[in-house]
């Protein structure tokens, strides 16, 4: 149990994510340092996200010989299936994480006026391995046409922390 092998009481903590962050602490002895600039800060819980646990339609058919009678061979066979993944929270905790010694590499108006230099420094970061002890989070401007809105709309590529203007809402989510 957690008192036992961690000396964390669970009645303590608001979440299970939270008392699960507190024994990887302890577990690993790792001090994580503070950010001293504040737009460094600022720049890191604004890369932070979430994830989408599940890829959902409201309605979904199958067809496939295995539905008998509403099988129909004219359409594409098609199944449904569902996939999960365990312990997704633990297998992230469990990766190289940023603790520390935290630098700007380049600044983005000076890669804005060298697209060799930006050039470089992608081929660097791209070629990166999961396990290096140097990481990179990036700043990007993506832009993607409009006829492909309706493909990536069930997982969008790129996800932005922003608010979400009244204008952007469908009917549907304008009556809620």
């Amino acid at each position: 149990t957690s008192m036992k092998y961690y000396k964390l009481d669970p009645s303590h903590y608001v979440s299970a994510p939270a008392l699960s962050w507190d024994a990887m602490l302890k577990m690993t002895g790792v001090e994580i340092e503070l950010f001293t600039d504040g737009s460094m800060h600022d720049f890191t819980e604004k890369a932070k996200r979430g994830g989408i646990a599940m890829a959902c339609h409201r309605y979904f058919k199958a067809n496939n010989p295995k539905m008998k009678k509403d099988f129909d061979p004219s359409q594409s066979t098609t199944w449904i299936s569902y996939v999960d993944a365990n312990n997704l929270y633990g297998w992230a905790m469990s990766q190289f994480l940023p603790i520390g010694d935290y630098k700007w590499v380049v600044s983005r108006e000076i890669l804005k006026k060298d697209p060799d230099r930006q050039k470089k420094y992608l081929d660097l970061i791209l070629k990166t391995k999961a396990d290096s002890p140097r990481g990179y989070f990036l700043n990007i401007k993506a832009h993607f046409p409009k006829n492909t809105h309706d493909y990536l709309n069930d997982l969008p590529p790129a996800v932005d922390n922003i608010a979400v203007k009244r204008d952007w809402l469908s009917p549907y989510n304008k009556k809620l």
